[in-house]
């Protein structure tokens, strides 16, 4: 609520969510479905894409904060999706987008690190407000570590992160699942 001058009281209706970062976590996906995050196809021509689904690693189908650090006892919480390959013989892509606002500077660390499932390759991207965007590279794997542009102007304003999944990786006709177990920046 919000008291004017004339002592009347207004209803403040807006919003807003504030994401609390730590340890340089820029998702960890613990809390349900990241609502920051989308997954766009790029035109017609590329497979089906999945909504964004979630999962849990607890014994108790919902989301916390609970889990352990043990990934082979209790796995943690993951946003999950599908890319498809439509067999049209086009290689298009679809793009996994996780917004960071508000606007970050990134020039004090030197990598991004992803944990996902090791089943679908993607080229990163970090989007700069001013400098647009900038690929760290091509990587497949479980926990993948790019290095961040050497110059700060790349990223002294960072929207977003994107991951881009081009259907030349996945089998003609058929659909990877991507499990995202978190996104985080390393010194």
């Amino acid at each position: 609520a919000l008291a004017e001058a004339d002592h009347t009281i207004k209803a403040i209706n807006d919003t807003i969510t504030v994401y609390g970062v730590e340890n340089n976590m820029l998702g960890d996906f613990e809390d349900g479905i990241d609502r920051r995050g989308s997954l766009t196809p790029f035109d017609a021509n590329m497979g089906p894409v999945r909504p964004i689904k979630f999962a849990w690693g607890t014994r108790d189908p919902v989301a916390s904060r609970a889990d352990s650090q043990d990934p082979l006892n209790d796995p943690d919480d993951i946003n999950y999706y599908d890319v498809g390959n439509n067999g049209d013989g086009i290689d298009s892509w679809a793009t996994y987008r996780l917004d960071i606002d508000p606007v970050q500077d990134w020039s004090g660390f030197s990598q991004v690190e992803i944990k996902a499932a090791a089943n679908l390759s993607y080229e990163c991207f970090v989007v700069d407000a001013t400098s647009g965007r900038t690929s760290l590279g091509t990587k497949s794997g479980t926990i993948t570590t790019l290095n961040l542009p050497g110059s700060s102007a790349l990223v002294d304003e960072v929207i977003a992160i994107e991951l881009r999944y081009y259907e030349s990786g996945i089998t003609p006709g058929g659909s990877d699942r991507q499990h995202l177990h978190h996104i985080r920046l390393v010194p």
